[in-house]
């Protein structure tokens, strides 16, 4: 049986049953009862260290009132203590759940078949507007229809965390936007900048000299347009690294 994440309860009729109970009775009861809808979902087993725990019995004193109030509000039945009110509305809830799923699940079924030539007709639909786009031809400046069908702020936020983060965010916006909208694609922006980083990893130091995003996308810079020479410097590095190897042996001569 399913527990309750919201406890029902007749305040009329536990103020009836709880009328002669003492403060600390009252706080035992009310959490056999938490526990009856909500962590067992059902009647209590009659296991007195789970009992203890569901009522937070934790001294003689409150071990005697949990006994008491078992005794006088429950009923032990096959080794489970049950509460008549409790057992009735978990019931009554029970079979509104299952009529529930099964009326859920007659309107699934009725639906699929009423609308299996409707997913169909979709289905060919879709396939005759993608046939539609790849058969568009490219225009004067060759440029390739972009299949990308995110948003330009989607789009930008793939490209603020792949270039770092590095500057402000608002100002970067604007260049990248201005940049898409004057015919940009956001595949040569970000190509441009999988070189640009090629380019600044390719030799120590070079990353503390990182321009702002916005910078980058500037209409006086737009460096997507840039080469980066990474060749050139790859063989710098090698030329320094021969540099410091010859240094290196010429002093471990010495000494």
């Amino acid at each position: 049986m399913s527990s309750f994440f919201l406890m029902p309860l007749n305040i009329v009729s536990y103020d009836k049953d709880t009328i002669g109970l003492s403060m600390i009775e009252h706080g035992c009861y009310y959490n056999l009862l938490r526990a009856y809808y909500w962590n067992i979902g059902g009647p209590l087993p009659d296991d007195i260290d789970e009992l203890k725990q569901m009522a937070r019995a934790h001294n003689e004193q409150e071990v005697a009132t949990l006994n008491k109030i078992l005794l006088k509000h429950f009923v032990l039945i096959d080794g489970f203590w049950h509460q008549k009110r409790a057992d009735e509305v978990l019931n009554k809830c029970s079979t509104k759940s299952d009529k529930a799923r099964d009326s859920a699940n007659f309107r699934w079924k009725k639906d699929n078949a009423v609308n299996a030539n409707a997913v169909r007709t979709k289905c060919e639909r879709n396939a005759n507007i993608i046939n539609k786009i790849h058969n568009i031809n490219n225009k004067e400046s060759n440029s390739i229809v972009d299949s990308d069908t995110r948003t330009i702020q989607e789009k930008f936020e793939e490209f603020w965390e792949a270039y770092g983060k590095i500057g402000n965010k608002r100002p970067a916006l604007i260049n990248f936007e201005k940049a898409i909208k004057q015919g940009v694609s956001y595949e040569s922006i970000f190509s441009g900048l999988q070189r640009y980083k090629a380019y600044i990893n390719a030799k120590p130091g070079r990353a503390d000299f990182v321009k702002h995003a916005s910078t980058w996308l500037g209409k006086d810079t737009r460096g997507w347009e840039d080469n980066y020479k990474i060749e050139s410097l790859d063989r710098q590095s090698g030329i320094d690294a021969e540099i410091e190897r010859i240094i290196t042996s010429q002093n471990q001569r010495i000494l």
